[in-house]
């Protein structure tokens, strides 16, 4: 997310998860599987979150935000993250509402892919907060009903508006030949 405030100090400040994600905040998302049921995930302008398997649910529900999955009892861990695991911890997590949003990557509606819990609700963030985050326009038209894919395109983009104000510098840099 781009600054767009200025702080006490008088410097720019980032953009929080609420900033990023305001236009949503209150519209609930759609499963996946009711996309599909009743038309399209196109349809919900992909303001659409993932089935999630009952387990993850109990993992979600357990989940504090800004804290690791180290909070979560051992007994709802997975497996491989049981028994004094201290490999990545950035896997099972929420978000806050205050923090600077998490990277978006291809696993961006994956609860076990990475911090991509929703603050305050039991799901995972949808796909058009994944794209807000990484600072698409909300008009922006994903051609595509694969999820795996969108969330491809999210995780893997330059940030849209990075791009734009990089390619802005470069123009006015070509402009004025000093590069």
């Amino acid at each position: 997310p781009s600054r767009h405030k200025t702080g006490q100090d008088g410097k720019p400040t980032w953009l929080s998860l609420a900033d990023a994600i305001k236009p949503y905040r209150n519209k609930q998302p759609v499963s996946l599987s009711e996309a599909r049921t009743h038309s399209s995930p196109r349809k919900h302008n992909w303001h659409v979150v993932r089935d999630i398997k009952p387990i993850t649910l109990q993992r979600l529900k357990a989940a504090k935000p800004g804290v690791t999955w180290g909070a979560i009892d051992e007994n709802l861990r997975p497996d491989c993250h049981r028994g004094g695991y201290s490999g990545f911890t950035n896997v099972y997590g929420r978000m806050t509402w205050e923090q600077t949003p998490v990277t978006m990557t291809g696993g961006c509606t994956t609860f076990a892919k990475g911090r991509f819990g929703h603050p305050s609700e039991d799901r995972t963030i949808s796909v058009r907060e994944a794209a807000c985050i990484q600072t698409f326009p909300r008009n922006f038209r994903f051609e595509t009903d694969s999820i795996d894919k969108v969330c491809e395109m999210i995780g893997n983009a330059v940030p849209p508006k990075f791009a734009e104000i990089f390619g802005t510098h470069i123009a006015m840099a070509i402009q004025s030949h000093t590069y």
